[in-house]
């Protein structure tokens, strides 16, 4: 049951740092002005560059508690069924 739980919180995780992955990379290449701004015309949004930051720390964070949580499930796995030599 618990080696379940923390696949499911891997899978999530892992997913989740993907996402956030790929809005900092779509968000790094933007036009950004001197002041650290871009505005998108279309939507009518004004994108700051301090979000960027903020992108790549929680993808970064994921992607570590994705790995954790990994390690975990497999350590829990080992000991519930040990290998036979």
């Amino acid at each position: 049951m618990a080696r379940t739980i923390l696949r499911t919180l891997t899978l999530l995780a892992l997913l989740a740092s993907v996402g956030f992955g790929l809005l900092w990379l779509d968000r790094v290449r933007l036009d950004y002005n001197s002041e650290g701004r871009y505005f998108d015309e279309r939507a009518g949004v004004v994108f700051d560059i301090s979000a960027v930051m903020v992108y790549g720390t929680i993808a970064l964070f994921m992607a570590i508690l994705g790995a954790l949580t990994f390690s975990m499930s497999r350590k829990i796995g080992s000991q519930t069924h040990p290998r036979k030599p």
